[in-house]
Protein backbone atom coordinates (compact mmCIF):
# COMPACT_ATOMS: atom_id res chain seq x y z
CA UNK A 1 0.00 0.00 0.00
CA UNK A 2 1.50 3.34 -0.63
CA UNK A 3 0.66 6.99 1.24
CA UNK A 4 -1.41 8.95 -0.91
CA UNK A 5 -0.72 12.60 -1.05
CA UNK A 6 -2.26 15.09 1.21
CA UNK A 7 -5.22 16.98 -0.05
CA UNK A 8 -3.80 20.46 -1.70
CA UNK A 9 -5.74 23.01 0.70
CA UNK A 10 -8.73 24.82 -0.88
CA UNK A 11 -7.83 28.52 0.01
CA UNK A 12 -4.33 30.04 1.45
CA UNK A 13 -3.93 30.31 4.78
CA UNK A 14 -4.97 33.21 7.45
CA UNK A 15 -2.65 35.85 8.02
CA UNK A 16 -2.35 34.77 11.55
CA UNK A 17 0.18 33.28 13.09
CA UNK A 18 -1.21 30.10 13.78
CA UNK A 19 -2.78 29.62 10.15
CA UNK A 20 0.77 30.36 8.67
CA UNK A 21 2.13 27.94 10.67
CA UNK A 22 -0.03 25.26 10.29
CA UNK A 23 0.27 25.33 6.27
CA UNK A 24 4.67 25.66 6.59
CA UNK A 25 5.81 22.72 5.40
CA UNK A 26 7.84 20.85 8.41
CA UNK A 27 11.03 21.50 7.54
CA UNK A 28 10.41 25.58 7.81
CA UNK A 29 8.31 25.67 11.01
CA UNK A 30 11.69 25.90 13.34
CA UNK A 31 13.00 29.37 10.86
CA UNK A 32 9.31 30.27 11.51
CA UNK A 33 9.85 29.61 15.37
CA UNK A 34 13.00 31.09 15.69
CA UNK A 35 12.31 34.25 13.39
CA UNK A 36 8.78 34.87 15.48
CA UNK A 37 10.81 35.44 18.61
CA UNK A 38 13.29 37.60 16.67
CA UNK A 39 10.67 39.26 15.38
CA UNK A 40 8.56 39.80 18.46
CA UNK A 41 11.77 40.84 20.80
CA UNK A 42 12.39 43.48 18.26
CA UNK A 43 9.00 44.25 19.10
CA UNK A 44 8.98 44.81 22.19
CA UNK A 45 12.49 46.37 22.97
CA UNK A 46 11.38 49.09 20.31
CA UNK A 47 7.66 49.36 21.10
CA UNK A 48 6.93 48.95 17.53
CA UNK A 49 4.76 45.67 16.10
CA UNK A 50 6.39 46.78 12.55
CA UNK A 51 8.63 44.07 12.80
CA UNK A 52 5.68 41.53 13.74
CA UNK A 53 3.69 43.06 10.49
CA UNK A 54 6.49 42.11 8.50
CA UNK A 55 7.03 38.58 9.39
CA UNK A 56 3.90 37.62 9.03
CA UNK A 57 3.70 38.91 5.72
CA UNK A 58 6.92 37.48 4.75
CA UNK A 59 5.56 34.07 6.28
CA UNK A 60 2.63 34.67 4.71
CA UNK A 61 3.57 34.04 1.15
CA UNK A 62 6.12 31.11 2.56
CA UNK A 63 2.83 29.69 3.49
CA UNK A 64 1.03 30.43 0.20
CA UNK A 65 3.76 28.91 -1.63
CA UNK A 66 3.92 26.06 0.66
CA UNK A 67 0.36 25.24 -0.04
CA UNK A 68 2.53 23.09 -3.18
CA UNK A 69 5.03 21.38 -1.64
CA UNK A 70 6.41 20.21 -4.67
CA UNK A 71 6.66 23.95 -6.04
CA UNK A 72 7.85 25.61 -3.01
CA UNK A 73 10.70 22.72 -2.41
CA UNK A 74 11.23 23.92 -6.19
CA UNK A 75 11.40 27.43 -5.22
CA UNK A 76 13.86 27.14 -2.27
CA UNK A 77 16.16 25.59 -4.24
CA UNK A 78 15.95 28.40 -6.76
CA UNK A 79 16.74 30.57 -3.95
CA UNK A 80 19.61 28.16 -2.47
CA UNK A 81 20.94 28.78 -6.08
CA UNK A 82 20.51 32.46 -6.74
CA UNK A 83 22.39 32.85 -3.15
CA UNK A 84 25.22 30.47 -4.35
CA UNK A 85 25.85 32.95 -6.77
CA UNK A 86 24.28 31.17 -9.95
CA UNK A 87 22.11 32.81 -12.56
CA UNK A 88 18.61 31.57 -12.81
CA UNK A 89 15.28 32.46 -14.23
CA UNK A 90 13.16 34.25 -11.60
CA UNK A 91 9.95 35.39 -11.20
CA UNK A 92 8.23 38.24 -8.88
CA UNK A 93 6.85 36.96 -5.61
CA UNK A 94 3.31 39.00 -6.09
CA UNK A 95 3.10 37.29 -9.30
CA UNK A 96 3.22 34.22 -7.96
CA UNK A 97 0.96 34.55 -5.41
CA UNK A 98 -1.66 35.85 -7.03
CA UNK A 99 -0.99 33.04 -10.12
CA UNK A 100 -1.92 30.43 -6.71
CA UNK A 101 -4.31 32.21 -5.45
CA UNK A 102 -6.46 32.82 -8.66
CA UNK A 103 -5.60 28.42 -9.67
CA UNK A 104 -7.65 27.91 -6.41
CA UNK A 105 -9.94 29.94 -6.85
CA UNK A 106 -11.13 28.39 -10.04
CA UNK A 107 -9.17 31.03 -12.11
CA UNK A 108 -11.77 33.89 -11.27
Amino acid sequence: MTASAPEPASAPPGKDLKSIRAALLPEDRADFDSGLRRAMNTAADHLDLAPVHEFIEAWWRIAVFSMDPDKQRAARDTAEALMGGERVPTVDATQMIRRRIADLQGGR
